[in-house]
């Protein structure tokens, strides 16, 4: 009778410890792609906020003053206003290198400017 026991009880827990090990691997780097998704999606719609701020922000200054800026500066960053016309203008906007830009048109009528639609250009 050959006495092998020992070595079959530690190459079983050698192939269970590997296999578990492979395991884990795998559900650590699904969740790691999982959170820098998360990520992503969160910076676009930080991005997305700040764009249409400045855009509310650009279309105020326009209501009372008559002029757009060039720039609007906020606390969590800053849009480019372009593309101005009495139908309306472009605010472009970058956060952690995400970027966003919508189109806002206007109508104005007997003196009294509204905002007809905005859009986010791709």
């Amino acid at each position: 009778m050959v006495k092998t026991n020992g070595y079959a009880a530690l190459l079983t827990v050698i192939t269970i410890g590997v296999i578990l090990s492979a395991v884990m691997y795998g559900i650590l780097l699904r969740d790691k792609y999982s959170l820098s998704m998360m990520n992503a999606v969160e910076k676009k719609y930080l991005v997305n906020n700040l764009v249409e701020s400045c855009a509310e922000e650009a279309f105020l200054r326009y209501q009372r003053e008559g002029s757009f800026l060039d720039e609007v500066i906020l606390p969590i960053g800053s849009c480019t206003i372009s593309n101005f016309s009495s139908s309306g203008f472009n605010v472009s906007g970058e956060l952690d290198s995400v970027k966003s830009e919508i189109r806002v048109e206007i109508g104005i009528r007997t003196g009294n400017t509204t905002i007809i639609n905005w859009k986010q250009m791709e």
